[in-house]
């Protein structure tokens, strides 16, 4: 997948959101602050955030580092969690680590830490952590950093003319920030385009301020058993593919392969109360056409099935009783 967005904080002024998401924009990564204060919270992050998540955005936060030791990186860690706790993130919350002139104090080994100290907190508080730095920085200085442990997101312009550019990264990040000089209604903004698929792993696994859902509860055989059922909602199509998300093709390949098995599979559609079998299948969302019904009869022993009374009165007994069988590829 891809997907474009930019980073801001107070120094971008006012904004227009909508804008924003109508630039074809999926996403924005807001600075929550600065330093080891709460106090340093970025002035324009409340309201950002408000008007990112109305104009349905999705939203990621970052932390811009002054620390001079890995214990100053947890101490700005629980700042940042005080500040963004209590609010929903589909991108990930990032250590912001980028200033040489602050930061030449500190060895690489102690700047590796400080990253690793920052994730872990906020990963310690249900946070997906990542880091951000740019090439020179993820290769001369914390270049010690296990590479894919956290996400990387890496800055890298290239000539930087506001557009996307295939430049070398050393990091294979999940975002790169690739210009400073993508215009927006007469304004520059940093732009990034994204890889992953971070809202689904991060509303699967319940982090980031989101509840667990139901399908991080349930293994990819209970799922496809569910689907096989007509049970747990997980429709059909690209709306199965958008409820599953990444593990849609291995659960797809289970109900594919027990759908197909040899052995004999009865399944039965739920019970409804209706004077018309087309008006009964249509109550529960199911494909009440002749083709359709005729598969259904044959399933329940009716041969030669063309619509008539007789035939639809046995087929309605046995829906008000919960024993009407699926056709055996029945979704």
């Amino acid at each position: 997948m891809k997907e474009f967005g930019l980073d801001l904080s107070k120094h971008n002024g006012d904004l227009n959101f909508t804008a924003i998401k109508n630039a074809a924009n999926n996403f924005v990564i807001l600075r929550a602050g600065y330093g080891n204060s709460v106090s340093q919270k970025d002035t324009k992050f409340e309201e950002y955030y408000k008007s990112a998540k109305t104009a349905g955005l999705k939203v990621g936060a970052y932390w811009y580092s002054y620390a001079l030791t890995p214990s100053e990186a947890i101490i700005e860690a629980k700042c940042f969690y005080e500040v963004i706790k209590g609010k929903q993130f589909e991108y990930p919350v990032y250590f912001d680590i980028e200033n040489r002139d602050h930061h030449k104090g500190a060895s690489n080994a102690e700047l590796v830490k400080m990253c690793q100290n920052f994730c872990d907190f906020m990963e310690s508080k249900g946070y997906l952590a990542g880091v951000y730095a740019n090439t020179d920085w993820f290769t001369n200085y914390i270049s010690g950093l296990p590479k894919g442990k956290y996400n990387e997101w890496e800055a890298n312009y290239g000539l930087n003319d506001g557009t996307l550019q295939d430049v070398k990264l050393v990091r294979n990040p999940r975002i790169h920030q690739f210009t400073s000089n993508y215009e927006l209604n007469n304004k520059k903004f940093d732009r990034n385009v994204s890889y992953f698929d971070f809202e689904t792993v991060i509303k699967e696994r319940g982090l980031n301020g989101f509840s667990k859902n139901r399908l991080g509860k349930l293994t990819d055989n209970q799922v496809a058993n569910e689907i096989i059922q007509g049970v747990g909602e997980w429709g059909n199509g690209d709306e199965r593919k958008k409820k599953l998300g990444l593990r849609y093709t291995a659960i797809q390949n289970i109900v594919n392969k027990k759908l197909l098995n040899d052995k004999p599979i009865v399944l039965y559609y739920k019970s409804f109360n209706s004077t018309s079998i087309v008006d009964g299948l249509k109550s529960i969302g199911i494909n009440s056409s002749l083709e359709t019904r005729k598969k259904i009869a044959k399933a329940n022993g009716i041969s030669n099935y063309n619509g008539n009374t007789s035939d639809n009165v046995k087929l309605l007994k046995l829906a008000r009783q919960g024993k009407l069988k699926k056709h055996k590829y029945a979704k």
